[in-house]
């Protein structure tokens, strides 16, 4: 997971926070940043949303917008801020706790960086929420859920004979995580009734990413031996375990080019986000929705550009012939 841009008040809140640390892990958590953000490297964001900035980091701001426009309550002064700030530190928590798990961090000192940004986290929405045992409640729940995911869908992707539906309910769990901004907006605004619909809005456009992040992995997972959603759809029920990472992209390269293998998967990821768009819709969250319509047809074009090479490369293997 990466965030290349970030609002100016994060970054600042964020230099000044890790500066404050022991100079030894400051200084590992900068080589760390930088090995996955290289300057003018392009790197995609592994959440539905622009290619720099995943929908969850504006998402609060426009939910608060909203709430705010219906002049059902007022919050604190710095509470947004406090909220997409503490919500950013939970991020950045689990990101390293996974890229540990995953060896892309081999620093083990970096878990103290990841303790540092949970108990961040926490001490700022204390700030308003205090010890109210039901949003500590749904906080923790939030992280507990996200942190099982993690680990969980880990397990599934090097398992062959699970489902590809119980890939998708691990990625619905993995976005936990980012209800707990939004939670803190619906519960200051008294609408924890509309919580719900944000959850399910979250939870739509995380998965939808998801598999748009399985699309672009394909060799990259099977190379380590993860086999994700997509190669699932793909391949049907063909016993995994048995097929070598390199005969699986073959098979993957064959059914893309002789059939519209891939139809399934856009399919599967237009289904989500227009569920996202229907949970969110009443809202009135109007960024949100215009995400939507704009990740909807970012779907249709990339499909219709991959039919436009398939049928291309088919005609040139039949000219060839």
């Amino acid at each position: 997971m990466s965030v290349r841009t970030l609002p100016s008040f994060i970054e600042t809140r964020l230099w000044a926070f890790t500066k404050a640390w022991p100079n030894s892990l400051n200084r590992e958590y900068e080589r760390y940043t930088l090995a996955l953000n290289p300057p003018r490297a392009k790197r995609r964001s592994r959440d539905s949303g622009s290619r720099d900035q995943p929908f969850w980091v504006p998402f609060p701001g426009w939910l608060f917008a909203a709430f705010t426009r219906s002049g059902t309550a007022h919050s604190p002064r710095g509470f947004l801020n406090d909220v997409i700030w503490a919500q950013y530190c939970l991020f950045l928590a689990v990101r390293v706790q996974d890229d540990l798990v995953d060896s892309q961090a081999r620093d083990s000192s970096l878990i103290y960086a990841a303790d540092e940004f949970l108990l961040e986290a926490e001490r700022v929405l204390a700030r308003h929420f205090g010890l109210s045992p039901s949003f500590s409640k749904l906080y923790r729940g939030c992280v507990l859920t996200t942190t099982r995911a993690l680990v969980g869908v880990d397990a599934l992707h090097r398992s062959s004979r699970i489902a590809p539906a119980r890939i998708l309910a691990g990625y619905a769990d993995e976005s936990a995580l980012f209800n707990v901004a939004p939670a803190a907006i619906c519960i200051m605004f008294n609408r924890a009734k509309d919580f719900p619909r944000v959850a399910k809005f979250s939870s739509e456009m995380v998965v939808a990413g998801q598999i748009m992040d399985d699309l672009q992995d394909i060799e990259e997972d099977l190379r380590v031996g993860r086999w994700n959603y997509v190669v699932r759809r793909i391949l049907g029920r063909r016993r995994l375990c048995d097929t070598p990472s390199n005969v699986a992209l073959e098979l993957i390269g064959e059914r893309v080019l002789q059939a519209d293998a891939l139809d399934p998967v856009f399919d599967e990821i237009r289904r989500h986000l227009e569920s996202a768009r229907d949970a969110i819709e009443a809202l009135t969250v109007t960024p949100a929705n215009a995400l939507v319509c704009h990740q909807l047809q970012g779907v249709e074009v990339l499909r219709q550009a991959l039919h436009r090479r398939r049928v291309d490369l088919l005609f040139r293997s039949a000219t060839r012939h």
